[in-house]
């Protein structure tokens, strides 16, 4: 039988390392903006 508790702790475990990754795809996007209008000149 599965033990529940144990997917349930897995389940956290994995929400928080998809959160760490969406953080930092967030923080990849916003860079270009610190360097100026992206996209804009070609």
């Amino acid at each position: 039988m599965v033990n529940l508790a144990q997917v349930i702790k897995d389940l956290r475990a994995e929400r928080s390392r998809a959160q760490k990754e969406v953080d930092r795809l967030e923080k990849a996007i916003g860079a270009p903006r610190k360097l100026g209008n992206p996209g804009r000149g070609k």
